[in-house]
């Protein structure tokens, strides 16, 4: 998609590039990050219009990225001295303390970004190795029939292909920048709002695409690119739609069963919410000043 029309706007712009032209409008404004209308000079309040779905998987991202080190540091505290007990409202002072780091950084100390990042980057890459030379010469070995036949569920009333099927969802999520998904069943809320940033990027990604195979099939010839995938472009578009579809479906169950309202997977509930206030909100409001970035982008290239 993007060898066809390059974009730094994401999946608001290419679903507003490929997608019918009476439903162009209408799906990039709910597809898309941040879009605003032809006269970038002289803005108004009114003139940006949050392309809700991708604005709310940054809004969960940025949510789950403070869940992690607030259950992470408690339970390395809690492996470093056995007689500590972490409580919840600890994970909570944790959270409030990187919040308040974050904002410190990101306002006071933004010039040192570049320097910061190239730490981190270096720090990671040093950890990453020392804990897997760690692991690879003091833990004990199992052998090939263990590692790949034997299926042990980590989650009560959930077999073992169901097992498997569910946690490429936490592939996925990792793919966003999280790698430290081992503390996922450890709090309900960090799963519904992880499932729901997943649900809302997910559903981005699968407009996207269905987009591209409606022009494929039915609309007019892609527009010219340096690269393609020919033939099999196709088929690797339908693909792509299928574990989409599949990310979704998975997305949004529960990771415990019996289901209460405690282990309830609220994602959907909230995803159908926000859609329901944006669809709200585009009737009244959004489809009389949004335009898309199609319309807004093509008279400065013709």
């Amino acid at each position: 998609m993007f060898a066809s029309a390059p974009t730094a706007g994401g999946q608001y712009h290419l679903v507003s590039e490929f997608a019918p032209p009476h439903l162009q409008k209408f799906l990039s404004y709910y597809s898309g990050e941040l879009a605003f209308l032809p006269s970038p000079l002289s803005l108004t309040p009114t003139d940006f219009i949050p392309g809700w779905l991708s604005a709310l998987a940054w809004l969960t991202g940025a949510a789950s990225s403070l869940f992690l080190p607030g259950d992470i540091i408690p339970a390395v505290a809690a492996l470093a001295n056995p007689s500590y007990h972490p409580e919840p409202w600890h994970s909570y002072l944790v959270i409030l303390g990187v919040t308040a780091l974050s904002y410190i950084i990101n306002v006071y100390l933004v010039n040192y970004l570049p320097l910061l990042e190239g730490f981190i980057a270096a720090y990671m890459i040093i950890v990453f190795f020392s804990v897997v030379i760690t692991l690879l010469v003091l833990s004990p070995k199992n052998s090939a029939e263990v590692a790949f036949q034997s299926f042990e569920p980590i989650v009560g009333g959930t077999n073992g292909i169901m097992a498997v099927l569910a946690s490429q969802v936490l592939l996925f999520f990792s793919l966003l920048g999280s790698d430290t998904l081992i503390i996922l069943g450890s709090s309900v809320a960090f799963q519904a709002i992880m499932s729901l940033g997943i649900l809302a990027l997910a559903f981005t990604y699968e407009m996207s695409i269905l987009c591209l195979i409606w022009r494929r099939l039915y609309g007019a010839p892609l527009p010219p690119c340096a690269w393609s995938l020919e033939r099999s472009g196709l088929s690797i578009n339908i693909a792509a739609s299928v574990y989409g579809l599949y990310l979704m479906f998975f997305s949004v169950l529960p990771l415990e069963y019996p289901v209460t309202a405690v282990n309830f997977n609220w994602s959907p509930v909230m995803f159908i919410a926000v859609m329901g206030f944006a669809a709200v909100y585009y009737a009244l409001v959004a489809r009389k000043v949004y335009q898309g970035p199609v319309v807004v982008c093509q008279p400065m290239y013709t």
